[in-house]
């Protein structure tokens, strides 16, 4: 099982970049108010969440929810069609590397890392169960 497929190469570059076009609206020149930030987070969950219900059924990895908040936090669920058994420690931490590096260096994520926000990540399998947790901020990629 190669991970790249949960870095959400489905139809996900829609869902993207309906996300940076949101994002790029906000003017980030200047620090924002945990308000503001609080506010556009939630403008973008509703946007992320349509678009989530765009996607056509059975496709995987698939994002499944993005929830906003509490505070400068998102938290982005994703589902895979393996099982949580079928996942050794080593994809496990191949999986929060590159989960890291596109926090760190992708443009979808500019945002985040300019205003502080956390990203958790969820992995759930297809029954629901725990796969992988994992939160990433501005100081994890001061490494």
């Amino acid at each position: 099982m190669v991970f790249s497929a949960i870095v959400l190469a489905i139809d996900m570059k829609k869902i993207w970049f309906t996300f940076c076009l949101l994002l790029a609206c906000i003017d980030s020149t200047s620090a924002a108010s945990d308000m503001e930030v609080e506010s556009a987070l939630a403008d973008a969950a509703r946007v992320m969440n349509f678009s989530i219900s765009q996607q056509p059924p059975n496709v995987y990895p698939r994002l499944v929810s993005f929830v906003a908040g509490p505070g400068r936090q998102v938290i982005m669920t994703l589902a895979h069609q393996s099982l949580a058994s079928e996942w050794s420690t080593e994809m496990k931490e191949e999986a929060r590397n590159k989960l890291l590096v596109g926090y760190c260096t992708g443009a979808n994520f500019a945002y985040f890392r300019d205003e502080s926000v956390i990203a958790k990540y969820v992995t759930l399998d297809r029954v629901g169960a725990l796969i992988s947790s994992f939160s990433y901020e501005v100081k994890n990629c001061e490494k």
